[in-house]
Parts: structure tokens; C-alpha cells; sequence
């Protein structure tokens, strides 16, 4: 049932197309067949393209579920002036290994009305900037490619902090000084804690974490095989975890219908799930993919990942972020016994990560 007959899909190497019959705003689902997070593999080369993720919730099912041990991320807000962003200590700190994971974005700014900064791990500034500021600020910057009507004049700024010379530097500081004279709210997100940020005044850690678990209910049986109906129904399952409801066959009178995953499921087990909400990033999300996988191989049970972009972040997909229809910055990523998974994306061709 898998359709990889014209030359752009035999090109995605690894990649299995599906018809995604559930996003109405697209046309294939996209499955990648990988086992590994080292860098240059399938996954990380993906999800490497997107630094930021808003919410993940991790599926696992197995007598010992409840007690796995997953690698938390370190979620915080600090609160800086311009010129501790740009800093000779924080600029050389920025280069330095503690910090090569980090992430920072400022929060509650929408992506097409406001002014958006965002730092990622290759100690790269980005800035989404409105007309009036962009006029203002006196840095050039390109053209935004947002395409929304009403949303006129954007620009997007991009600049290496480990590349500024002291002159553009100097430009840089007096242009933000002059466009966002006060104090910047950041949200972060580490591996670890950061020594560099627990020192300032400011620094809050934040944990946004729900765990649920359910010690009776049947998990689904998972063979790795793309197969149209089984992801379709691997997918549905998963989403009324997500949604938060009853995933049990039930059965009912004649006259009533119930709603059922078109999917097989194994005998009644252990079923506990946990979604952080805030913000996720790359480093954080393939540490849990590793410990998920493990997890899988270790109780031969079934694992899901559920990743959700953040869509009001100033880079996606390695480029300027767009405004997503179908869904193509979010993941389900699905385990089976071996430690395998299937990384699944739903967009069409046109918009592959």
C-alpha cells in the first residue's frame, strides 16, 4: 500500500510515504525507519532542523512503566538587559560546552504581531521583527517570508554572537538598546542546569510536568511494518491518549456506537504517560528518545514520543518560521520491541522537514 513510485519520493532515502487521510491540510504522512540519536542520523538530522518544541508527552506500556526513569529537562525564565546578552562573560560563555545545548526564546510574543528573539546552540541570535522596528533598529536583515494577510514589513535577523567583530557588536548593542531599551523575560531550556544563568537574580526553574498512568488497559501491538492502516490507527490511539480519553473497548447496545483505534491490541497492562509542557528543546528531546527506546527494548512493550512544535518561534525548519497548516512541525514517533522507531510527519511533499 505504500506509493514510491514517483522519482521526488524514491529520493527520500529511508522513507516510507503514507496517505494521511487525517490532516486535512495535507496529503502524505512520512515515516523514517531509524535507531539511532548520534548526529547525522535520520532523526537527529530532522528534528535537528526545528530548536524549538512546545509540549511532549512520552507513551509507555509495561508492568514497570510508572517507574522508568526518564532524563528530565531543565526548564527556566532569567530576565536580561541587552547588555548582559551581548557581554564579553556571556558571549564567551555562549562558545563554551555548558552551554552548546541551550536554548532561549522570549515568551507570550506572537510570530506575526510582535517582536520575537530567540538564541539557539550554534550561538545564533535570531530576531523577528515588526515594520516599526525594523525601521527603527538600523541592522539589515531580509525580507520576512511570513505570507498572512495583514502582516506586512517583517523582517528576520540572524547573527553569529561567536562571529561579531567589537564594531558589530557595538552596532548590534546600540540598535537593541534603542528598539528594547528594558529588561528581556526569556524562557530556556538545558540539559542541565546552567551555572552561568542559576548566578543571576533573575533565574527561576520552572517544571510544567503531568504524569497519568492507567494500570489496567491494552496497549497496542506494534511490528515496526509502515503499513497504512496500522500507523493510521498507531496515530489515532496515541491522539485519544493525548486528548485524554477512554481508550478501552467498550461494549454497548445495538443502537449505540462507541469509537475504537482500527488498531490490534495485547493483553491488559500497565499504561503511564508524561507530557512537559513549555519548552523543549533538540538536546532534550533526543535524550528522551534514547531513554524511550531502551525502555522499549528492555520490556519488549510498546513506546510513543509526541512532540508539538512551537509555532511562534522565529526559526523552523533551519529557516525563517512560516505559518504550518497541516501540522508538518509536529511528530509522532512510534517504538516497537526492538528499539526501533518510526518517526512520523504528516506534510506533503512540498513541505518536507
Amino acid at each position: 500500500q505504500l506509493d514510491l513510485s514517483t522519482p521526488e519520493e524514491q529520493k527520500m532515502s529511508g522513507a516510507y510515504l503514507v496517505d494521511a487521510s487525517l490532516t486535512p491540510h495535507t496529503e502524505r504522512l512520512v515515516a523514517f525507519d531509524s535507531a539511532s540519536v548520534e548526529e547525522g542520523s535520520t532523526t537527529a538530522n530532522i528534528l535537528g532542523k526545528q530548536a524549538f518544541f512546545h509540549a511532549m508527552e512520552v507513551i509507555l506500556a509495561g508492568e514497570s512503566a510508572v517507574s522508568t526513569e526518564l532524563t528530565e529537562n531543565v526548564y527556566f525564565s532569567i530576565t536580561l538587559r541587552v547588555e548582559e546578552l551581548l557581554s564579553e562573560p556571556f558571549l564567551a560563555a555562549w562558545s563554551s560546552p555548558e552551554l552548546s545545548r541551550v536554548c532561549l526564546i522570549t515568551p507570550q510574543r506572537r510570530i506575526d504581531c510582535d517582536d520575537v528573539i530567540a538564541l539557539v546552540p550554534s550561538a545564533t541570535l535570531h530576531l523577528s521583527l515588526t515594520k516599526d522596528t525594523y525601521e527603527r533598529f538600523g541592522v539589515v536583515g531580509q525580507a520576512s517570508g511570513l505570507s498572512r494577510r495583514g502582516v506586512f514589513g517583517r523582517h528576520a535577523i540572524s547573527q553569529s554572537l561567536t562571529a561579531l567583530t567589537p564594531a558589530a557588536r557595538a552596532r548590534l548593542l546600540d540598535a537593541l538598546q534603542h528598539c528594547m531599551p528594558g529588561p528581556l523575560l526569556f524562557h530556556g531550556c538545558a540539559s542541565v542546569e546552567v551555572a552561568l544563568f542559576r548566578s543571576l537574580p533573575s533565574y527561576q526553574r520552572l517544571r510544567v510536568v503531568e504524569a497519568r498512568s492507567n494500570p489496567r488497559a491494552a496497549a497496542p501491538l506494534f511490528d515496526g511494518r509502515a503499513d497504512e492502516d496500522l500507523l493510521s490507527g498507531l496515530a489515532e490511539w496515541c491522539g485519544m491518549i493525548a486528548c485524554r480519553l477512554d481508550t478501552r473497548q467498550q461494549a454497548a447496545d445495538g443502537y449505540a456506537s462507541t469509537y475504537a483505534p482500527d488498531c490490534d491490541v495485547g493483553p491488559l497492562t500497565s499504561i503511564a504517560c508524561r507530557r512537559w509542557t513549555g519548552l523543549l528543546s533538540h538536546a532534550s528531546v533526543m535524550h528522551m528518545i534514547a531513554d524511550v527506546s531502551a525502555h522499549a527494548r528492555r520490556t519488549k512493550q510498546f513506546a510513543a514520543v509526541l512532540l508539538w512544535g512551537l509555532h511562534d518561534a522565529p526559526l523552523a525548519w533551519s529557516k525563517e518560521h512560516s505559518f504550518f497548516l497541516g501540522g508538518e512541525n509536529h511528530h509522532t514517533i512510534l517504538f516497537h520491541q526492538t528499539g526501533h522507531w518510526l518517526l512520523c510527519h504528516p506534510g506533503s511533499l512540498d513541505t518536507p522537514p
